[in-house]
């Protein structure tokens, strides 16, 4: 069986780095765990949109 890559919209990546954003109190493996993604992914999107202007 093979493992199926999950894909997210630009849209989807955004709202998640805003949530981040907006719950200063939630630490980023909270974020994910709320949002049902990787800590790592979050991570990733996060450091991509500070590289351009805030915008996953």
């Amino acid at each position: 069986m093979a493992n199926k890559k999950k894909q997210f919209d630009q849209e989807f990546k955004q709202n998640a780095v805003n949530y981040c954003l907006t719950h200063p109190e939630l630490s980023r493996k909270e974020c994910a765990k709320n949002l049902g993604i990787g800590d790592s992914t979050l991570y990733r999107w996060k450091q991509e949109a500070k590289a351009n202007n805030n915008q996953a």
